[in-house]
């Protein structure tokens, strides 16, 4: 009888071993799928942020070379060539001026650039094609005076033009006549508004979070550029500075290009791709929130938990059955081997009288 307790019992702690075993097993499995969702949806995000990254900087790009390619065409026209350096001769030709400015207004219209001017290698104003502006900016001046030196176009980078009250991106184009002499210089005004910064800022996908901005360094902070998509009137205005080295803009800064995880300016988890524009010292930068890349996997992770909870549970009554079907059955061959045992006694007993009663009548 304790040899048949002790076997029971033996077989109870080698299910509960087998269960928890069992258990381990389905716990190991969901952890692991989990980690595999995780990486494929952080290595799905990546690319999505990489494509998108690409995307913008041969939009950026295409943009740059096809205002470098409207402003080369314009100056070698020789109708400007002449035209200009003919009207520098005798600036009283009052229909030669007419003329120059008529087409002014045309190119500007026909090529989308906020205003047009013809200056003198110093920077003064001397035509444009939307009157208004007496005086350009002391930057913009200093640029002026570069092209005429380097006799070659010049671009500004994104600045606050204090006098018109708006940001501006300028194209500054020597016009060389018979030789090797800036005779005048030609500025073509841009508002980043009307194409660059949307291009930048429209994000291709569906996403709550996502956005792509265009930064670069200065001295010891990082300058964002373009109206961010959380934070409004930012524009060239918004710094960080470079100590806070968890943020994607400042390790763009300081030269990381590729996948970085960290702290945008908001002080909110980002996963960001960083790239380079070249030719410029302009860096984009492709991120989305953590928390709305992972959002789904938290669905994923709430249905493998209560799944492995599921099978756990499921395994266990199992197991439960199992074992009480097993003691059942030894319970009820125990009870028969008693009864057979019992029977077996008073059979052997009824033998015993009977020999006796024989004894005695003998």
């Amino acid at each position: 009888m304790q040899s048949k307790k002790k076997s029971a019992l033996t077989s109870k702690k080698h299910i509960i071993a087998l269960l928890a075993i069992l258990s381990l097993v389905i716990v190991a499995a969901g952890y692991f799928y989990y980690k595999s969702e995780e990486s494929s949806i952080r290595q799905q995000k990546y690319n999505e942020l990489k494509t998108i990254a690409d995307l913008k900087e041969s939009q950026i790009e295409q943009w740059l070379k096809e205002r470098n390619s409207d402003v080369k065409v314009v100056i070698q026209s020789p109708f400007f060539r002449n035209g200009i350096y003919n009207w520098l001769q005798d600036t009283s030709n009052v229909q030669l001026k007419d003329n120059i400015i008529e087409e002014l207004q045309s190119v500007r219209k026909e090529l989308g650039y906020e205003n047009i001017f013809i200056v003198s290698t110093n920077g003064h104003q001397l035509l444009s094609a939307k009157a208004g502006l007496e005086e350009l900016d002391p930057l913009t001046k200093q640029k002026i005076i570069e092209a005429s030196i380097k006799k070659e176009i010049v671009f500004t980078d994104f600045y606050f033009c204090q006098k018109e009250n708006k940001i501006q991106y300028d194209i500054i184009a020597p016009i060389i006549y018979n030789g090797n002499k800036t005779n005048a210089i030609m500025l073509f005004r841009l508002d980043p508004n009307d194409y660059l910064f949307s291009v930048i800022e429209i994000w291709p996908t569906h996403s709550k979070s996502a956005e792509t901005v265009l930064i670069r360094a200065e001295k010891d902070s990082v300058l964002f550029l373009n109206e961010l998509r959380h934070r409004k009137d930012t524009a060239l205005k918004l710094k960080i500075p470079l100590t806070r080295t968890e943020a994607p803009a400042v390790q763009a800064a300081l030269g990381h290009t590729g996948l970085f995880e960290g702290i945008d300016y908001r002080g909110v988890e980002v996963l960001s791709y960083i790239k380079k524009i070249s030719g410029t010292n302009w860096i984009m930068l492709a991120k989305i929130d953590k928390s709305e890349l992972y959002s789904n996997l938290y669905i994923v992770a709430g249905i493998i938990f209560g799944f492995s909870i599921f099978l756990i549970i499921i395994c266990g009554v199992g197991f439960a059955y199992i074992y009480r079907t097993r003691q059942n059955n030894l319970f009820t061959e125990l009870i028969s081997k008693e009864k057979g045992l019992n029977i077996e006694l008073a059979f052997q007993n009824e033998e015993k009288e009977k020999r006796a009663a024989e004894l005695i009548i003998a």
